[in-house]
């Protein structure tokens, strides 16, 4: 079997970028180096191209929180120094203003301009009003739309139930050969008849590769405290990588899980699902 060329070196990163963008991207790289991984199984682990992938490790580009969360998961770095990275990331430098040149000699004063009437003044000061008005209006909705493109994501991550943090974490060695002990610690309970459901993610499967999942437990209205499951890996593929977590659902959506799909893959998450815990990576290395 052909071995895998390793991963090609990198360039010198632009000379705009301010250094929290450059520290974003050498995280990146750090993590890209420590996982030995090429453009593809990169971009397979956080659902995006190759061409993507090689504009970040570059410079010229940034994934979104969720993809920069999931290369550190994937690639085996950590996923809070990531997060605080890409947040500093988004902040752009404010320019340093210009030195002042030698200040010239001041214009010639304007030819006075008669004065309207005072109706047309009025009338002048309202016309401005209004259209200042129109503007902080149409800037206050593109704002409020930028937000709440940003926000699902933090507010999927930061349950406010859960005092802002996540509600449960999830616990695995980062290798296993046939069984792990998978520990899940739950910091307080789900909001109403809402259930808890520990997915198992296997990523690049089949051709093309895709990600998919399985429910592996679920957590009937668990109280507070830690969960002990045994993972079996019998027949998974060597080396083949999994992301483990938990999701909150609803009661009919978790009822209908256990009775009709319980342990068979699906290409999708439960409906109305909300991930609500780390993604703990784990890999089969031997059979």
């Amino acid at each position: 079997m052909a071995r895998r060329r390793a991963p090609g070196r990198l360039g010198e990163l632009p000379v705009d970028l301010s250094d929290a963008q450059a520290s974003l991207v050498q995280e990146l790289r750090l993590g890209r180096d420590k996982a030995d991984a090429s453009l593809h199984q990169l971009a397979n682990a956080v659902y995006s191209s190759k061409a993507s992938v090689s504009r970040w490790l570059n410079g010229h580009a940034r994934p979104s929180l969720d993809q920069a969360e999931r290369w550190a998961e994937y690639c085996g770095t950590s996923v809070a120094t990531m997060r605080q990275l890409w947040l500093a990331a988004q902040t752009v430098p404010t320019a340093q203003p210009a030195a002042t040149p030698e200040t010239p000699a001041p214009p010639p004063d304007p030819p006075e301009v008669p004065t309207p009437p005072a109706g047309r003044r009025w009338l002048r000061v309202v016309g401005v009003a209004a259209l200042v008005l129109v503007i902080a209006v149409v800037a206050g909705v593109i704002m409020s739309d930028r937000r709440s493109e940003r926000e699902p994501e933090a507010a999927n991550r930061q349950p406010a139930w859960c005092g802002g943090r996540d509600l449960a974490s999830v616990d695995v060695p980062p290798t296993t050969v046939t069984t792990s002990t998978v520990t899940v610690h739950i910091a307080c309970a789900p909001p109403g008849d809402d259930q808890l459901i520990l997915m198992v993610e296997l990523l690049e499967q089949g051709e093309p590769p895709h990600p998919e999942f399985f429910a592996k437990e679920y957590l009937d209205r668990p109280a507070p405290g830690d969960y002990t499951f045994v993972h079996n890996l019998t027949a998974s593929v060597v080396r083949s990588r999994r992301l483990l977590y938990v999701v909150d659902v609803p009661a009919a959506v978790a009822t209908d899980w256990k009775t009709s799909v319980q342990h068979n893959k699906q290409l999708a998450l439960p409906p109305d699902a909300r991930i609500v815990s780390n993604r703990a990576p784990n890999m089969k290395v031997a059979q």
